[in-house]
């Protein structure tokens, strides 16, 4: 369980199905998890460096299908976030790490303090969209500020930007989301509440 509050960005050495990403992280152990832009992944091995360690992750078909995943490339920056711990403030919400399905970034537009995203997504995600509900995207915490025509929108924060690796996107690129899990259980068993 992670919270979306986004700690660091790493890059990635290796892509592919063995995936190796450069972490400032010390304390990573062989079998914990790290959510990599946003997706949960288990640690199969760690190799020391300067200034924390590679990790090595072992990905499903099933995530490199579902994420982004398949898609990084050698040098690609990601998210990084080590699981909630027991007695740790929850900034964000809940995120599980398990991406509900990609989109992509339909435009971005200046604010007076932040940026407005617009997102695309899958239809199947609509029912779980919710007006000022939350949504993680690439692994980050964010609120929907809007939602229409196939789209929905966030207000970002200079800081947010600064500190993951929204400062590297761009129009058209993809993203994993993954939507509130309060929302995913309702729409998901809402024929045992119509009884």
């Amino acid at each position: 369980m992670f919270t979306g509050i986004i700690g660091c960005t790493g890059i990635v050495i290796k892509a592919g199905p063995r995936l190796l990403i450069r972490t400032p992280f010390k304390d990573v152990k062989k079998g914990g998890s790290v959510a990599v832009d946003g997706v949960c992944l288990t640690v199969l091995k760690t190799l020391p460096h300067k200034g924390g360690k590679d990790i090595l992750f072992e990905l499903s078909s099933e995530t490199m299908k579902k994420s982004t995943a398949g898609k990084l490339k050698k040098g690609s920056i990601i998210n990084l976030e080590l699981p909630l711990r027991a007695g740790e403030e929850i900034g964000g919400h809940f995120v599980q790490g398990h991406a509900d399905g990609t989109g992509k970034i339909v435009k971005i537009l200046p604010q007076k303090n932040s940026r407005l995203y617009f997102f695309s997504y899958p239809s199947g995600l609509k029912p779980c969209l919710v007006l000022k509900g939350s949504v993680a995207i690439d692994g980050i915490s964010l609120t929907i500020a809007g939602i229409r025509n196939g789209e929905f929108s966030v207000s970002v924060l200079p800081y947010t930007e600064k500190v993951s690796t929204l400062r590297f996107k761009r129009v058209g690129d993809s993203v994993n989301l993954e939507t509130d899990i309060l929302a995913k259980v309702i729409v998901n068993n809402a024929d045992l509440y119509n009884t």
